[in-house]
């Protein structure tokens, strides 16, 4: 009976740690979010040593370097919404709304 009890409190603890398919899913596009903007990133590098600065910030940022510099760029997220592109002090930065799809929210996926 020990064995049944054990191996009962492993079912649950299983039942206790899996992820929901939402979180899965969740937890997908998050980590494919952060690596779309880590490609702009290496995109955005390569413009700037190339031109001597970045694209302007804005939407028309991205797609200029998607447009100038390579294909491989992404305007928007894993979750199909527009990423924010900004140059701030020299620095850029590009910003997911992440899954809740609001900016300012403590999901954002900033990079």
């Amino acid at each position: 009976t020990l064995v049944v009890v054990l191996i009962a409190l492993a079912l649950i603890l299983l039942l206790f740690r899996t992820k929901t398919p939402a979180e899965g899913a969740a937890d997908f596009h998050t980590a494919d979010t952060i690596r779309i903007i880590m490609i702009d990133h290496h995109v955005l590098a390569a413009a700037k040593a190339e031109s001597g600065k970045y694209p302007p910030s804005g939407a028309n940022g991205l797609v200029e370097l998607q447009m100038f510099y390579s294909s491989s760029v992404d305007t928007q997220d894993s979750w199909k919404r527009s990423l924010r592109y900004e140059v701030t002090n020299g620095t850029p930065r590009i910003t997911s709304a992440g899954a809740d799809g609001v900016f300012g929210t403590a999901d954002d996926i900033v990079r």
